[in-house]
């Protein structure tokens, strides 16, 4: 015979709105890219609980922490507004997210912006992705959810290696040109590269590796 006590949860307080964060790997450490068109790696789910509300908007604030970094939306930033309808489930992820993780509506510490910019990413590491939800017209007085957090690993994977052509080619015409390369990333994903083919012109004192 087994027995279990289950102790009351007294005082607990429903929020007005119930966010959930979620996040699906891979990742980079280059915000634009988990903000990028077709891209759903980042994202928040919201929910309204308030019966006495049919429509009301609300706004994020996201938080980054992780390698003693923290990003966070500034005060001073509005976006536009986010509208819930009472028990509707609304998700925020992708393109939508592009403007709460534009650099220049963040705050940084720990890492500057312009570092950011030189390495065009932040360093490789496991960071925490926090969304809460604050009244859009009220600012960030009382957020209006509990804050929700996913964890996400940020790698920046290095470039292929070109195997062939090697060099300069002249060009033909009409020209098949096959190009092989060597992955050197590790994960186990589908990855598109761009390749780009530029004009060498003799007369500039460019070598052909610059």
């Amino acid at each position: 015979l087994c027995a279990a006590s289950v102790a009351p949860l007294y005082g607990q307080v429903i929020q007005p709105v119930t966010a959930i964060a979620q996040s699906t790997p891979p990742h980079s450490g280059n915000l634009a890219e988990l903000a990028a068109p077709g891209v759903n790696k980042l994202g928040v789910s919201m929910i309204l609980n308030d019966r006495n509300e049919l429509s009301y908007q609300v706004r994020l604030v996201v938080e980054i922490e992780g390698q003693g970094i923290l990003l966070k939306t500034r005060n001073d930033f509005q976006p536009r507004p986010i509208t819930l309808s009472y028990g509707v489930p609304v998700q925020v992820r992708g393109v939508e997210l592009a403007e709460y993780l534009d650099i220049n509506n963040l705050d940084f510490s720990g890492f500057s912006r312009e570092q950011y910019l030189a390495q065009g990413s932040l360093p490789d590491g496991m960071y925490s992705v926090c969304f809460t939800v604050f009244d859009y017209d009220r600012g960030e007085q009382t957020p209006v959810s509990l804050r929700s957090c996913t964890g996400i690993m940020a790698i920046r994977h290095d470039p292929p290696v070109i195997l062939s052509p090697i060099g300069m080619q002249a060009p033909l015409f009409p020209q098949n040109l096959t190009v092989q390369w060597q992955p050197r990333h590790v994960a186990g994903f589908p990855v598109q590269y761009t390749m780009q083919i530029f004009e060498f012109d003799a007369d500039n004192t460019l070598t052909p590796d610059q």
